[in-house]
């Protein structure tokens, strides 16, 4: 798969990487001539010096031919721009473009761009992976989602959460108790009157801004 990158930062460089070392072949555009040839001193003859908001140095990083344009510059109109040229112009399948507000998200998606990402979130969330909740281990994003998360916390000894049933558990709006794993390993998916025990482990679909509402609630 061929994919052009706009931008020669810290984020467009990783993604650089990682595309290289799964085998895809990638074109990254930066207008800093110094940022171009410090990547090519690393990953080789990838790059394209020029303003990635113009149709001549797409085609230069061959975007006609490329199946992904992925926006990382620190500019969101630029990659707006970018991305909306890739998708006219060049018939792209897929684009992606950092933003820095939710605002400018909505306008991503109103121009049809498939995935724009908010950078203060992606931050956000990755100190939250890198700092988690005690008691609350997180399993996986929901796919489709922006906010949901899949967590397993465990019911400790002395939780109020102790001897009552699911429905009766204050639990934040969205939240949905998928599965009860009893200390001794056995698996159950609760119903409102399943009643939970010292040391259950609870599988839960919930907001990523609602874990430590729904920690207290269990722990």
């Amino acid at each position: 798969m061929h994919v052009v990158i706009i931008g020669a930062g810290l984020v467009g460089s990783s993604v650089a990487g990682w595309l290289i070392a799964a085998g895809h072949e990638i074109a990254v555009i930066d207008r800093d001539a110094d940022r171009c040839a410090a990547m090519e001193n690393e990953l080789g003859s990838v790059t394209v010096t020029g303003d990635g908001t113009e149709g001549e140095v797409l085609a230069r990083a061959g975007a006609a031919r490329a199946e992904a344009v992925i926006a990382t510059s620190g500019s969101d109109a630029d990659n707006m721009v970018a991305c909306q040229l890739a998708r006219r112009q060049f018939n792209v399948a897929l684009t992606a473009g950092l933003v820095k507000s939710d605002d400018h998200a909505r306008l991503f998606n109103l121009l049809g761009i498939d995935a724009p990402i908010n950078i203060v979130e992606l931050i956000t969330r990755r100190i939250q992976e890198a700092l988690p909740i005690e008691g609350v281990v997180r399993l996986m994003d929901i796919p489709g989602s922006n906010s949901s998360v899949m967590v397993t916390i465990r019911v400790l000894p002395g939780s109020a959460a102790v001897g009552r049933r699911v429905r009766d558990l204050t639990l934040p709006v969205g939240t949905l108790i998928s599965l009860v794993i009893g200390r001794d390993g056995t698996a159950a998916i609760p119903n409102e009157n399943t009643a939970l025990s010292p040391e259950d482990h609870v599988v839960a679909v919930t907001n990523i801004d609602d874990l430590d509402r729904l920690r207290d609630t269990l722990t």
